[in-house]
This record gives C-alpha cells, sequence and structure tokens, in this order.
C-alpha cells in the first residue's frame, strides 16, 4: 500500500489505521495482454538521476511537484487489477525521510516507486507501472534504483506488506525476499450484505456503520470469511540489502 515481470504487486497496511499508500506496495506488472509494445532495451545498472533505461527513452529520476497528477493517474490505473483496485488517492503523500522515484517515457509517468525510511529499514509504500508499459522490466529497474538508493541512506533492509494477488507474490518470492508477518483485511461493507458492519462492530446511537476496514489474526480467517465476503490475507516481504 505496492505494485514488472508481470507482476501486479499490491499495496497493504501495517497500520491499523488504513491506508495502503502508507504501507503498501502495488505492482501492476503481470497482467498477459494480448499485444504488447515492445519491451524497451534494459541497460541501467544503477541509480543515476535521468537514468536512460532503453532506446525508447525510458528515464528513472526523481519525483517532482509536477508530476503529481500524473503520478496519481500512474498509481490508480496500475492497482485496478490488484486487491487494492479501490485503494485510490487524490493527492500525494511523501515520505519523511526516503525516495520517491518515478519512470518517465516522453515526458509521462509510466511507473511509480515511493519508499520511506525508519532508521536501518526501508519499506516499499508504493510501486506501479502504467498498465500500458507493464511487463517490459520498468517495475524491476525502478526496483533495483530504489534498493541503490535505500542502501545510500542507510538501510540494510527494504520490505513491503502486500495482499494476496498470486503474480505479486511470485513476484517477491522470485526475487528472493523472506515471507512473513501474516494477517487479515477485512472489510465490512452494508451494500455486500447489509449484515456485514454489525458483524464487525456495535453501532452508536445515531451513527450507522456502512462500509469498515478491519485488521484480524490469522487464526480467525475461517471465521472471517464465513462473516464477511472481502477477506484478504496480507503478508510482510523482506530482504536484506547488499550492494556493491
Amino acid at each position: 500500500m505496492v505494485a514488472t515481470v508481470a507482476v501486479n504487486v499490491a499495496v497493504s497496511q501495517r497500520a491499523p489505521s488504513h491506508p495502503a499508500w502508507l504501507w503498501g506496495v502495488s505492482l501492476l506488472e503481470v497482467q498477459p495482454r494480448a499485444r504488447q509494445t515492445p519491451a524497451p532495451e534494459m541497460r541501467c545498472p544503477a541509480f543515476v538521476p535521468g537514468c536512460r533505461i532503453g532506446p525508447v527513452p525510458i528515464d528513472i529520476r526523481d519525483y517532482r511537484p509536477e508530476d503529481e497528477q500524473a503520478w496519481l493517474r500512474c498509481r490508480v490505473l496500475s492497482f485496478l487489477g490488484t486487491a487494492y483496485f479501490d485503494d485510490v488517492m487524490t493527492a500525494k503523500q511523501s515520505p519523511a525521510v526516503g525516495a520517491e522515484l518515478v519512470a518517465v517515457e516522453g515526458g509521462a509517468v509510466v511507473g511509480i516507486l515511493d519508499f520511506s525510511m525508519d532508521e536501518s529499514l526501508a519499506t516499499i509504500d508504493t510501486i506501479g507501472v502504467h498498465p500500458d508499459r507493464q511487463r517490459q522490466g520498468i517495475g524491476t529497474k525502478l526496483f533495483e534504483c530504489a534498493r541503490i538508493r535505500a542502501a545510500a541512506l542507510g538501510a540494510t533492509t527494504i520490505d513491503a506488506y502486500t495482499r494476496d494477488d498470486e503474480a505479486t507474490l511470485h513476484w517477491y518470492r522470485a526475487r528472493g525476499f523472506t515471507e512473513s508477518d501474516h494477517y487479515l483485511h477485512v472489510y465490512a461493507n452494508y451494500y455486500a450484505n447489509a449484515d456485514e458492519p454489525a458483524e464487525a462492530v456495535e453501532p452508536r446511537p445515531g451513527l450507522f456503520p456502512i462500509k469498515l476496514f478491519l485488521h484480524a489474526e490469522l487464526e480467525q480467517e475461517a471465521e472471517m470469511r464465513h462473516k464477511f465476503q472481502r477477506v484478504h490475507v496480507c503478508r510482510r516481504f523482506a530482504q536484506a540489502i547488499h550492494v556493491q
């Protein structure tokens, strides 16, 4: 709440208060497409501002304030095919300490990655690639550049929290991430089932719960799936940073 080897990695929350953009990842890079634009040749060994990825110039650089609307559009489109399809932002939030990277093609933002720092830990908050540019290695290159930037900021570990999109899980596992800290994201939605909100909370006088987002222990999965239509298993992926 993050995010292209065709991977739809999607963001997640680890703070009980919510939004995926705080603690997650959305990597939309794995949905098969009937027709694909030829993948740009990769030749960016490390992060440098304006790093050229290929002959169709795709540069990786730092986010700029004037990128905000393009960043927001890229994010929402990259999340559409994931378990974070309804996690929509109307304004970008920047990490207090960390990095904000964008992949740019012909002046258009086609990939995004933010991470935040907490001492020696770098957490990916958002990663996504525009649907028209997925499966071309842009997300992977953003991630490689982020690792180098995180190491320069003193990170020894990089992690991300994500839900149960199979393509996303495969992407992390294929890159050597270690999986841990499983728990549930539960949605109680009146419009899905009028009884769901009452199963989650006790209404207060004059207030009528309609849509609720909750965390629950993994051990409660069977019970939660019986009571609520939308339940996701969230988990942490982490790996040590070894940048030479």
